[in-house]
């Protein structure tokens, strides 16, 4: 339990942290204690989000921190319920190239809860599909975008992108334009 807080009626409810970091789970726990806000799943092997989106174990959810696992894709958070009132989303440390940009948008504008998104160290794919949208959508909500110096594009041949850092795109200190 990490703190309690009080409801309008003065009941108290308590606030509960899981932490399953390194673990070595492939997927998250099937069940979590009543009020569970905050899960920690880093540095596991989880390569999907679905089950967490499916389970009503998670509805009460606020905080979730999947760093440095093996996850591709995240197009399931679009039009989940969790997704349009999280708190805290760390996905760093992944293998994601590209995010459904509009799903992120949608949600961040109707979102009042969101506090922290980080989505540094994946390997984003930078070009000209991806990234005007990924850029466009980065600088519209950099105020809880909380790793933009860590959102690189990923290693290629390429020298004019490999590893650029993808605000660097946004603050127009880059010359190749997509």
């Amino acid at each position: 339990m990490t703190h309690v807080v009080s409801d309008r009626a003065g009941n108290i409810i308590p606030l509960i942290t899981v932490n399953c970091s390194s673990q070595g789970l492939e997927a998250p726990p099937a069940s979590l204690p009543p009020s569970t806000t905050t899960l920690r799943l880093e540095a596991n092997k989880i390569n999907t989000i679905r089950t967490i989106l499916q389970n009503h174990q998670y509805k009460k959810l606020a905080d979730l921190y999947l760093d440095n696992n093996s996850i591709p894709s995240v197009k399931e958070l679009e039009g989940s319920e969790w997704f349009s009132t999280f708190r805290v989303l760390s996905l760093r440390g992944n293998l994601l190239r590209q995010i459904p940009v509009y799903a992120f948008d949608k949600a961040f504008q109707s979102n009042n809860n969101i506090m922290q998104v980080h989505l540094g160290h994946n390997p984003w794919r930078c070009d000209c599909h991806f990234i005007p949208r990924f850029q466009a959508l980065l600088l519209k909500y950099k105020r809880v975008i909380h790793d933009l110096k860590d959102i690189r594009c990923s290693k290629s041949d390429d020298k004019e992108t490999s590893l650029v850092q993808v605000s660097i795109y946004l603050q127009g200190a880059a010359k190749k334009v997509y």
